[in-house]
């Protein structure tokens, strides 16, 4: 994808073209060693996923933190520890990704159900008290067209 990248946009040519490179030798290797493959290639993206899960947890958690949203310093803080075990232990971590994909879904589904239910709530009480929670910066639907 580098290599025909590099056609298309010439800018940073030097790091698609090592990109490339480096994306055949792991192909040719891959190709020559099927059974490393089988072993390395799941636990290099558990190492991967456990670091951005690390990363994403810490910084969420410090984000939640001064927004004072406990939940969110809760949830940042969680994944920021499961990525810190599958970083630790990525052969735990490749038996247990498929489980904990599936309940962070289940979580993650029923939070954005909690919160629409929690939002249109709020809208309807704006409503019936005259308010609004509209974006006070974008002007009204009908402000700006041109009439005719």
């Amino acid at each position: 994808m580098s290599l025909i990248g590099l056609l298309m946009d010439r800018r940073q040519w030097g790091l698609k073209l090592l990109s490339g490179i480096l994306g055949i030798i792991a192909g040719l290797v891959i190709i020559r060693h099927p059974l490393w493959s089988a072993i390395l290639v799941p636990g290099t993206l558990i190492i991967v996923v456990g670091g951005l899960g690390l990363a994403y947890g810490l910084l969420e958690a410090i984000r939640a933190f001064a927004a004072r949203r406990w939940s969110g310093v809760v949830l940042g803080g969680a994944v920021a520890l499961l990525g810190l075990a599958f970083v630790m232990n990525p052969l735990v971590g490749i038996a247990a990704l498929p489980w904990v994909f599936g309940f962070l879904a289940l979580i993650g589904g029923a939070v954005s159900i909690a919160i629409a239910a929690t939002e249109r709530t709020a809208k309807k009480e704006a409503e019936r008290y005259g308010t609004s929670l509209d974006d006070p910066l974008r002007p009204p639907s009908g402000a700006g067209s041109a009439g005719g």
